[in-house]
């Protein structure tokens, strides 16, 4: 089973459920569920490397292009309201 959480990594909330996931991973993880997140705020690439350091999750994070997310949720990229 997987845990899939689209982020941003500049936003406070997102860094906060990093957090949280962080513990769950951990112990989720001997029941066969994989947490992952994926950021897909416009600068995701060139902020990962901070994020990863000052986070530490141990789960993998990638990042992707906000189109991309959306698509995969189904969602209009003209969509303004919040996930």
């Amino acid at each position: 089973m997987v845990a899939l959480a689209f982020i941003f990594t500049t936003c406070s909330h997102c860094q906060d459920l990093t957090r949280l996931l962080g513990p769950l991973s951990r112990e989720y993880a001997l029941r066969g569920v994989q947490v992952l997140e994926c950021a897909f705020n416009d600068d995701a690439q060139p902020n990962m490397a901070a994020f990863l350091q000052q986070f530490q999750p141990p789960f993998p994070v990638g990042w992707t292009s906000r189109a991309a997310a959306m698509a995969y949720l189904q969602r209009s990229i003209l969509d303004t309201k919040p996930l």
